[in-house]
């Protein structure tokens, strides 16, 4: 017997055996279950405010549920899909970790790249025309130091989206040339095409 690296490890185990990987379920039966359960969960119980009571057993579950005891099939998270009524999914956790990692890509893309425009798209705002010759030269001057950076920066960011699509995409078993190829014809694939357009 394994040495329990989360106490909420037996609470995981029979919160799965009711609902497996896949199934959606609703506040009120994490907590119906909290109740049948108890052992472990019982200081959740004890929570006076409801929303609080529910996050608490869901992060205690989360927390048993990501267990290296468990084998990989069987480690899960509970996922929030609808906070307002209460709504959440139990997902495998390999699968929903490697689905924020793709999220964090898109992020990192969009944080490198937003602050340029919108300040390029700030400075562009302005009335050149009403400025003097030392203001407009300012200016030009701040414009054409982000356009030098954007036209650094933009490339490599372009080559590591690229680069990640084409992983996704021989991880399914493409070659790396069909991979660029179908990318290069298809950009829409795998929500490519809209990681491209934040780079252009």
């Amino acid at each position: 017997m394994p040495i329990l690296l989360s106490q909420f490890e037996p609470a995981a185990e029979a919160f799965l055996k009711r609902f497996p990987i896949g199934s959606s379920v609703g506040g009120e039966e994490i907590l119906s279950f909290a109740e049948d359960y108890k052992d472990g969960l019982a200081a959740d119980l004890l929570v006076s405010d409801p929303t609080k009571r529910l996050g608490s057993i869901k992060r205690h579950l989360n927390h048993g549920a990501a267990s290296r005891n468990f084998a990989e099939t069987d480690r899960f998270v509970i996922v929030t899909e609808d906070a307002k009524n209460k709504m959440f999914s139990v997902q495998k956790l390999s699968a929903h970790v490697t689905e924020n990692a793709k999220d964090g890509i898109n992020k990192s893309v969009s944080g490198a790249v937003a602050p340029i425009n919108t300040r390029m798209r700030g400075l562009d705002s302005i009335k050149k025309e009403e400025l003097s010759d030392e203001e407009r030269e300012a200016l030009d001057t701040q414009m054409r130091e982000l356009l030098g950076f954007q036209q650094q920066i933009k490339p490599f960011l372009t080559a590591e989206v690229t680069a990640h699509y084409v992983r996704q995409l021989t991880a399914q078993g493409w070659t790396e040339q069909e991979a660029r190829r179908a990318l290069a014809q298809n950009a829409a694939i795998l929500g490519y095409n809209r990681m491209m357009k934040k780079l252009k």
